[in-house]
């Protein structure tokens, strides 16, 4: 089966869609965990780093994230590689930042984002889809 550029692009778009309603929810909704749950959550001190540098590091995922993001939406070949060291960053950074509480709707949403962007990345280097990138960098 040939993935077309739109359907891929189509996928980019929920995949984005996905962690963004997951986010959504996050922000909107934890206030209504139980007491219990916020005091804990609140109370758990960042492991190994400070809060600060969690927002700065945090901050500057998204903004990576978001060129990456754009930059394969428009085929770009850096997009590439960019997705897959934030991905695995974020994997690494996870888990160091201590526990968390969320929503059950949250995780739903956020375990539907990581496995598109699963699909995302096995598409964008094991199929024809590998071709549109390399195509785009040397007819630039």
């Amino acid at each position: 089966m040939k993935i077309t550029k739109g359907q891929f692009r189509a996928l980019l778009i929920v995949w984005v869609a996905a962690a963004a309603v997951g986010g959504v929810i996050s922000f909107t909704c934890d206030s209504s965990l139980p007491q219990e749950l916020q005091r804990y959550a609140g109370d758990q001190p960042v492991a190994t780093v400070s809060r600060q540098t969690a927002f700065v590091l945090g901050l500057v995922g998204l903004v990576l994230g978001i060129v990456a993001t754009v930059g394969l939406f428009v085929f770009w070949k850096p997009a590439r590689p960019l997705t897959l060291t934030l991905w695995a960053a974020g994997f690494v950074i996870t888990g160091p930042l201590g526990p968390t509480v969320e929503l059950g709707w949250t995780a739903a949403f956020y375990e539907l984002s990581a496995g598109l962007s699963g699909v995302v990345l096995a598409l964008a280097y094991f199929s024809p889809v590998r071709d549109m990138f390399e195509r785009r960098s040397h007819a630039a």
